[in-house]
């Protein structure tokens, strides 16, 4: 196989798709990266140091791969097409570095994969299928094992409402969560014409720096993440409706819980902070409600 370089280029996707006797799959979210300046940024976003480990998720036709597996001490690329996975094979067939894995990336263990490898920390990155960001984000966070970092091509808008907003609160629980788990930054934006197709949406990198001490603990990250979700699931309404529509109890329990924690009772959802979330997820007295 004539490989045309770089694979992040219009006129070697093309030629390779082609090749391949592929063409993009909406399904699959396939937006193929097409400019090398962006795929080359990604990599330096990643900061990745001599030595480390890389898992990088729906590597398609290596746009990203290439670079990473001249950076990183080990790479494993986790691709859903089998015939992706094929070709990705064949181009690091070479390189004892690399492997390519074909795997959902909403099923793949990662921390088991993580234990296997003995990878105490590893580096994610990942151009996420649009469809399926949110909840695949939330999987990462939750079940993606030692990672040190996430850097994550979405599409803006999504991006934006993943970053803390003014005041500490967040517009949606997953930014909550993330800052639960690191620093959430929002690094450059990516146009249309670096993929193909073209997606109707502009992109953006953000990327998820994962705390070294975490300044706050909560003995259950998937109670919490189902108490945040409840908290948000009447937007309209008071944080005190919310709560209790979505998790029971009498409306007076919440007031008197949002007292305690000097949060006043006509507050919604997305104008607390993460530590008020906390804060009420430890009361003793909300335990029976938030099991």
């Amino acid at each position: 196989m004539i490989v045309l370089q770089p694979i992040a280029s219009q006129r070697a996707t093309q030629h390779l798709l082609q090749e391949l006797k592929l063409s993009p799959n909406k399904l699959l979210g396939q937006n193929f990266l097409i400019s090398a300046n962006m795929a080359q940024k990604i990599v330096a976003a990643a900061d990745i140091w001599e030595g480390d480990r890389v898992l990088e998720i729906g590597p398609g036709l290596g746009a990203l791969s290439e670079y990473l597996a001249n950076r990183a001490g080990a790479l494993t690329l986790v691709e859903l097409d089998k015939r992706l996975c094929a070709h990705l094979r064949r181009i690091f067939a070479l390189n004892e570095c690399v492997e390519v894995i074909q795997a959902d990336a909403m099923s793949f263990d990662y921390i088991d994969h993580a234990a296997t490898k003995h990878w105490r920390d590893y580096l994610l990155i990942a151009n996420m299928p649009y469809n399926i960001t949110s909840a695949l984000i939330q999987r990462l966070l939750l079940q993606g094992g030692p990672w040190r970092s996430l850097t994550l091509m979405m599409q803006y808008e999504v991006a934006q409402k993943l970053l803390p907003a003014v005041g500490g609160g967040a517009s949606r629980p997953l930014a909550l969560l993330a800052q639960y788990f690191g620093t959430v930054d929002l690094l450059f934006s990516a146009s249309k014409e670096c993929f193909f197709p073209a997606p109707q949406v502009e992109s953006a990198v953000l990327r998820v720096t994962r705390h070294t001490r975490p300044p706050f603990v909560v003995a259950d990250t998937g109670r919490f993440t189902r108490f945040l979700f409840a908290a948000f699931s009447h937007r309209r309404k008071t944080l005190v409706n919310s709560l209790t529509n979505a998790l029971g109890g009498d409306p007076e329990l919440w007031r008197q819980a949002l007292v305690i924690c000097g949060v006043g009772e006509k507050k919604r959802a997305e104008q607390l902070p993460l530590s008020d979330y906390v804060a009420l997820f430890s009361l003793p007295q909300l335990q029976e409600y938030l099991s």
